[in-house]
């Protein structure tokens, strides 16, 4: 009998590094590549893309200059008339700037007009359902420049988002604390006739022109908005509300694994040559990695004792 959600709690990263072997996922009838995988650095961190977060309401508001006058309920005008003013935003300044941007002919044809897009207008006749297909790619990359998007983060790679996991954990350090590792079954979200829910896609963006998504093997799961509180559900809630939408099986595996792991954990990972300098190409890793690597003094220290 499968659950839809399966969650493992493990103790170390001997047990970790066992559990995510490819043999013994085999040998549990589990094939890695039905899998993508997302880290988040604890246990409270929910599976909700950053645009939908109540945290970055202020973000968003300022962004895209679309203001409340009144204090009434955020609904989905507000929700997706912030979301694509940013998008458009970061398209024409970053067009401006001469910067490689993807060809998005919808607003390449009045891109001098700040203030017509003919996007927000197909949207609020209700022909279109936000997200739309054709902003995919520059939501990505203004994803991975820190802006908040509907777009949620995962790899193809198991062992970078087991990186992002453990170096996530350094940041909210708590012994009582897990960080987490998701494993989302994307053979069962898509088929040959396209997704099961039509509500959830998968997004796999042009690795040309994004360097930190090729090094990350990166890609994302997107959810049309249907209202502001369906946003708010975490995605691994939202599969379990929507199970018999699919076929049996696992949907989501969810790896616990205790913070002070972390330390070992990534030590490990460098071993394997996963750490800053592969996934942020260029000076960006390198600086990364050397301030980790020097702020963890006591931390390494606990390390070499333990070998």
């Amino acid at each position: 009998m499968f659950d839809t959600i399966k969650e493992i709690t493990l103790n170390s990263v001997e047990e970790l590094f066992e559990a995510i072997n490819p043999v013994s996922l085999s040998h549990n009838g589990i094939d890695m590549n039905d899998y993508i995988f997302r880290g988040e650095g604890s246990l409270y961190f929910k599976l909700i893309p950053s645009a939908c977060r109540e945290s970055s309401r202020k973000a968003l508001e300022d962004i895209s200059d679309y203001r409340i006058v009144n204090s009434y309920k955020i609904d989905k005008h507000v929700t997706y008339t912030r979301e694509l003013r940013v998008l458009r935003k970061f398209y024409i300044n970053s067009d401006i700037q001469g910067l490689k941007i993807p060809d998005i002919n919808i607003w390449r044809e009045g891109i001098v007009n700040r203030y017509s897009d003919p996007v927000h207008l197909g949207i609020e006749s209700g022909e279109r359902k936000w997200m739309i297909p054709e902003l995919y790619e520059v939501a990505a990359l203004a994803q991975h420049y820190g802006l908040p998007t509907r777009l949620l983060d995962w790899s193809y790679n198991v062992y970078t988002s087991l990186f992002f996991a453990a170096n996530g954990a350094l940041d909210c350090y708590s012994p009582t604390d897990y960080f987490t590792l998701y494993f989302l079954n994307q053979a069962r979200i898509s088929s040959i006739q396209g997704y099961h829910d039509k509500n959830l896609e998968l997004i796999r963006p042009i690795y040309s022109g994004n360097e930190n998504l090729k090094a990350q093997e990166g890609l994302f799961t997107v959810r049309k908005l249907i209202s502001p509180e369906d946003d708010q559900i975490p995605l691994d809630v939202y599969l379990q509300n929507s199970s018999n939408n699919f076929s049996p099986g696992n949907l989501i595996l969810k790896f616990l694994i205790p913070h002070p792991e972390c330390f070992l954990t990534l030590k490990a990972l460098d071993g394997l040559g996963v750490n800053e300098m592969k996934l942020f190409p260029g000076f960006e890793g390198v600086v990364k990695y050397e301030k980790r690597i020097s702020q963890d003094f006591s931390a390494n220290e606990r390390i070499r004792l333990r070998f």
